[in-house]
């Protein structure tokens, strides 16, 4: 069985394995696309600019050079008022190209901070679907004995049933529900560093929320701590926990100490058998 769990581990790491890289390579390949659209995007910009630069140069070089013509004659009294009348008008026509030269170059600048900006978008959605997917792929594969991908998570009901009945009268069982989450910062065979998170919902009394770390030695010996909140009693509490293989199960021994308001210390032991 020792066997056939070590086989198990290893191909779901390996199968891990696979889709964290298949994953890697599609974020390498969305990367990659990225630039590329964004690089043929600038590279379609400037030869738009240029191309506008260039008419613009060559309608201002044509027009100025009809205005120096006319600005000569008029210096030299040739045609009158028609030189004038004409030398006026191509001065308002290059005003209006320079000024339609902004405009398209202000124009161009929109466009394309646009369209980056959507090339932005698209990448950064596409990213996160992807981190999401790898998220999936993470959950999937829970258990495997790497060591940053060991997550757990729960939720129960404990105390649930029918009222006790004391003389005449019916109380409530204190029923509550549990949700939790844990997760393995380091998990190898020799120490593993575990943090968890539970929220208990009692049905007839106020929420509690705590959180905790643990400490493993060889899977056998665990240092433990932990802290409650949103309650009147919440406050640290530490732990020692050992567990030993013993034939067909493995047997564990659990020792916690918390100071409780009014109370003083209070010391817990517990004791449990895996099957």
């Amino acid at each position: 069985e020792e066997k056939e769990n070590k086989i198990y581990t290893e191909l779901l790491s390996v199968i891990y394995r696979n889709e964290e890289n298949i994953i890697n390579a599609r974020s390498e390949a969305l990367k990659l696309a990225f630039e590329n659209r964004r690089y043929d995007l600038e590279t379609q910009m400037q030869k738009d600019r240029e191309r506008i630069e260039d008419e613009f140069a060559f309608q201002e070089r044509y027009l100025s050079n009809k205005i120096s013509e006319l600005q000569k004659k008029v210096k030299s009294d040739e045609g009158g008022e028609v030189v004038a009348g004409g030398l006026a008008s191509l001065q308002d026509e290059l005003s209006g190209k320079q000024q339609s030269y902004k405009e398209e170059l202000e124009e161009l600048e929109k466009k394309k901070q646009q369209l980056v900006a959507e090339e932005v978008y698209i990448f950064e959605k596409n990213m996160e679907d992807l981190a999401w997917q790898k998220t999936v792929t993470r959950l999937i594969y829970l258990q495997t004995d790497d060591p940053y991908l060991n997550t757990s998570v729960h939720a129960s009901i404990t105390n649930a049933g029918s009222k006790v009945k004391f003389v005449e009268e019916g109380y409530p069982l204190p029923t509550a529900a549990h949700i939790g989450a844990g997760y393995a910062i380091l998990n190898t065979s020799k120490h593993t560093v575990r943090l968890g998170v539970q929220l208990d919902i009692p049905f007839y009394d106020e929420i509690a929320l705590g959180v905790g770390a643990e400490y493993g030695f060889h899977n056998q010996v665990f240092v433990r701590t932990g802290y409650s909140f949103l309650t009147p009693y919440r406050s640290l509490s530490a732990g020692l926990g050992a567990r030993v293989p013993m034939g067909f199960t493995d047997i564990s021994v659990d020792y916690t100490f918390q100071p409780i308001p009014d109370y003083g210390l209070v010391h817990s032991f517990g004791i449990g058998a895996y099957f």
